[in-house]
């Protein structure tokens, strides 16, 4: 974390956006015909262009990390760098990018603009961690002695990677995180289910549905209440 901590960025923006990029023939008509007409069938589609976001996510992680290992080992006398809990961080943060790019594509199969994409993907990572925060928060009120870290189990923020490390950054300091296994899991669980929900979506996605900022006219209703 101190020595590269900009690769936080990986799950921030560089994911999400190849993510974006990559499936973005699903926002213009023309594009999203010709990808859905190729002799090829939308699960494989879905696989090969998902493997080659997560590919490069994992050697984006990689290179700068071998890079600062690398540093690290010829300057070990100035610096000390303990690989193991490294190790852990670079693995949360590659599970925080899988399911960051998950909820992505949930937002893809979606919508039918990039914009209203990000938007929906942000409301899909973030809105069930806040209700649940300030569920709990509520709740802590009249006990403020019992830390929201532990008192909930997996509604704790610790358990969801992305949504933690935004809280640290603004002060909450669930620095336990860092050393844990459990959050690894629980991300890379509900990043899986987000998968296999994207992938059901983008399977049953409409060419008809590219450009608009919803899939279908029930949806716009729903995330205009969601909104609300």
């Amino acid at each position: 974390w101190d020595i590269n901590p900009l690769i936080v960025f990986m799950f921030c923006a560089i994911t999400p956006i190849m993510t974006v990029i990559i499936f973005n023939f699903c926002n213009s008509r023309a594009a999203s015909d010709f990808y859905f007409s190729i002799p090829m069938r939308r699960g494989q589609l879905f696989g090969s262009f998902y493997a080659a976001v997560m590919s490069w996510t994992l050697i984006a992680i990689a290179v700068p990390s071998l890079i600062a290992f690398a540093v690290g080992f010829f300057v070990r006398s100035i610096i000390v760098i303990n690989i193991l809990s490294s190790l852990m961080f670079l693995l949360q943060v590659f599970v925080a990018c899988f399911m960051v790019s998950a909820a992505v594509m949930i937002a893809v199969g979606l919508t039918g603009n990039p914009f209203s994409t990000i938007f929906t993907a942000l409301i899909i990572i973030f809105l069930p961690r806040i209700v649940i925060m300030a569920t709990t928060s509520m709740a802590l009120a009249d006990v403020p002695i019992i830390s929201s870290e532990y008192a909930f189990g997996l509604l704790s923020p610790t358990y969801n990677i992305p949504f933690c490390f935004v809280t640290n950054a603004f002060g909450e300091g669930y620095s336990t995180m860092f050393t844990r296994w459990e959050p690894v899991i629980y991300t890379a669980v509900v990043g899986a289910i987000y998968l296999a929900g994207a992938f059901v979506l983008f399977s049953r996605r409409k060419s008809e549905a590219a450009s608009y900022a919803a899939a279908t006219p029930k949806l716009r209703a729903v995330f205009r209440i969601i909104i609300g």
